[in-house]
């Protein structure tokens, strides 16, 4: 029989398929569902170990790993702030986190992407281009606890602004497909995370609608 291996992200050791597929026939039926089950936990390991998302930056790790860290900045999480912390700690299990320098631009105005980023350290200025000298102007200046990138993990439309750090930031990337996987294995709380990101992004809106009556500038990211 041919051996496969799979290699893990908090040990990094190599674990034969056939003792994955042994281990997950004790909790699930024998056959096709035991197949499909190892299947997808393979599939789910392989994903994010070979995540190559901000590949250039140091790879912190699932935030599962901060826990302790995320319950202690809880209060300051918008997107959290009413969330117990068994739920805080379900969360992080779908979340990546990273460690960028100064001056690093997080995301680009016009860039894709379909994923919001929780600075969990540091600071993070917002910028919009124009056509002045510069061509940008800064609209915000956000810190830890805040989130970026909501609408584009929404809709998938490009980039609305662009963030650069302004100081040494560690933060998290939570993913459409992450968000998707949650929804499936626990519906209640990916409900709830979807309607906090509403609330947010209609908190912004309304926001910058106040700042910005004539609509020059009308969302964040």
């Amino acid at each position: 029989m041919t051996t496969v291996f799979i290699v893990t992200m908090k040990s990094h050791r190599l674990i034969p398929q056939q003792i994955l597929g042994w281990l997950c026939g004790w909790f699930a039926i024998p056959g096709l569902p035991t197949f499909i089950t190892c299947l997808t936990l393979a599939s789910q390991i392989i994903e994010s170990f070979c995540l190559s998302m901000y590949s250039d930056l140091i790879h912190l790790g699932g935030a599962d790993k901060y826990v302790d860290e995320v319950l202690e900045i809880i209060n300051s999480i918008k997107l959290l702030d009413d969330f117990s912390a068994d739920e805080v700690r379900y969360l992080c299990a779908y979340m990546q986190c990273y460690a960028a320098p100064r001056d690093y631009s997080l995301l680009v105005e016009g860039a894709g992407g379909d994923y919001l980023l929780l600075i969990l350290s540091g600071g993070v200025d917002v910028y919009k281009n124009d056509a002045s000298a510069e061509g940008r102007h800064m609209v915000a200046r956000l810190g830890i606890g805040d989130t970026i990138g909501e609408m584009s993990l929404i809709d998938g439309n490009p980039r609305s602004a662009s963030c650069i750090t302004t100081s040494p930031t560690d933060f998290a990337v939570f993913s459409r497909s992450s968000m998707q996987e949650l929804l499936v294995n626990m519906p209640k709380l990916g409900n709830k995370i979807l309607i906090k990101l509403l609330q947010l992004m209609t908190e912004r809106l309304r926001d910058t609608s106040n700042r910005y009556p004539d609509g020059a500038f009308f969302s964040l990211v």
